[in-house]
């Protein structure tokens, strides 16, 4: 959890580079994002180059998780965290390395997940500040795309001041193809999801689905499982093996029944002998 130092000629070690004058540990790998500036989950670092040191500029909540680095936003600086955005005073970083406390913490008005756009305008006595969410519309995880766009003053306090439902270009039919294609499937996409990590705090949860994809979902299963019944019947397997086919084809859905056409090939039939025809 130390950045190592290491000669481009030789390869030989050329020490170490921690946080602070003590060269502490990372709380999480840290990344450089510009020019001597890095940051990771829960903070954001500056690297002096005359002193060889690497100074905590920015520390995040301990409930709280860094969507990306700190930006510019006027004279100040945004950061952005999975709950609220954070305005930082802009001279303090510009002339000194101390670590900076938030001038104002504006909340999210929604899930980090789904935000696609941010932008902030600076006032004379606050910001403008402009949310789109439509990330996930593609996906079928956001069906409601939004912006929304807050006035926030001097002291910290946002009022709404606009909201708008923004529309889907595309039909939905083709946005959730990734559920009525397979509704097993994508469940069990999304839930194999966190088996092995911690859940992703920058992860939306999805959307639930418009009742016509639904109604789409179970027809497609249903001609799915009548499309194996039919299939099955022209290809070789046993009885117990041609009805869990059908039953698979019926859960699964239409990537089910592909799958039994490609898999078997069809029956061999045998055409009937001629009788010969006595004169």
């Amino acid at each position: 959890m130390r950045y190592q130092g290491y000669g481009t000629l030789d390869k030989r070690p050329r020490g170490e580079l921690g946080a602070g004058e003590t060269q502490a540990v990372f709380p999480a790998p840290a990344m450089e994002y510009a020019g001597g500036y890095l940051f990771n989950a829960h903070a954001a670092y500056q690297f002096d180059g005359a002193q060889q040191r690497i100074y905590e500029r920015v520390r995040l909540p301990r409930d709280e998780v860094m969507a990306g680095p700190p930006m510019p936003a006027g004279d100040n600086i945004l950061v952005l965290s999975d709950r609220a955005a954070y305005f930082y005073p802009g001279r303090e970083a510009m002339n000194g390395l101390d670590l900076l406390r938030p001038l104002m913490r504006v909340a999210l008005p929604g899930p980090v997940g789904n935000l696609g756009r941010m932008d902030v305008v600076e006032l004379l006595d606050g910001y403008l500040v402009s949310y789109a969410y439509t990330w996930g519309v593609w996906s079928g995880e956001l069906q409601h795309p939004y912006q929304q766009v807050l006035r926030v003053d001097g002291s910290g306090h946002a009022r709404e001041i606009a909201r708008r439902a923004l529309s889907i270009d595309l039909p939905s039919i083709y946005t959730n193809r990734n559920t009525w294609l397979s509704p097993m499937l994508r469940a069990l996409c999304l839930g194999a999801q966190n088996l092995f990590a911690a859940k992703d705090p920058l992860r939306a949860r999805p959307e639930p689905m418009p009742a016509p994809v639904r109604w789409l979902a179970g027809f497609c299963c249903l001609l799915s499982l009548l499309g194996a019944a039919w299939l099955s019947g022209r290809q070789p397997h046993s009885p117990r093996g041609r009805w869990a086919w059908v039953l698979l084809c019926g859960v699964v859905g239409l990537p089910a029944l592909a799958s039994l056409w490609l898999l078997y090939p069809r029956r061999e039939s045998v055409a009937p002998a001629l009788q010969p025809v006595s004169a």
